[in-house]
């Protein structure tokens, strides 16, 4: 049986303006069983903390997840060959944990040899994560914090 997983995900290195949820608010858009959830901020209250994060629910297709944050590198952030003013090379960086706290990293900043290996490697890691039984729901457990709301 699958399990629930928790997604972060981010656009590094580049400046990205509006755009700057754009990688699970696109996997929200495109993939069934993907739950996107913003935190709530308390107005005056500092707060250090990442403020999107999203649920890959037992249904979702982790390949089409995969495929998205190759597109979304190679469409929109990729490294242009007319700027060479970046010191630091714009990435694609996502965490995918599960209820236990066992977790896997994914960087997509030019250095897998094609997207074919990307998306098997982070496909294999991403189940990996997902086996098992868990009793507790990682949505249910965002929904009922009452820092976060669903975003549709």
């Amino acid at each position: 049986m699958a399990r629930e997983l928790l997604i972060i995900g981010a656009l590094a290195n580049f400046e990205h303006g509006p755009n700057k949820n754009s990688l699970l608010q696109e996997i929200n858009n495109e993939v069934d069983g993907f739950y996107l959830y913003k935190q709530v901020f308390e107005p005056g209250v500092v707060y250090a903390s990442l403020n999107w994060q999203g649920v890959i629910g037992t249904a979702a297709s982790v390949s089409s997840i995969a495929a998205l944050a190759w597109s979304i590198y190679t469409t929109k952030i990729q490294p242009q060959e007319n700027n060479p003013s970046n010191e630091l090379e714009p990435k694609v960086v996502i965490q995918i944990k599960n209820s236990d706290g066992e977790f896997e990293m994914f960087s997509i900043d030019g250095k897998y040899e094609s997207k074919e290996i990307f998306i098997e490697e982070f496909t294999h890691k991403v189940e990996v994560l997902r086996a098992g039984e868990d009793g507790s729901s990682i949505k249910e457990t965002i929904e009922k914090s009452g820092r976060w709301v669903r975003v549709k």
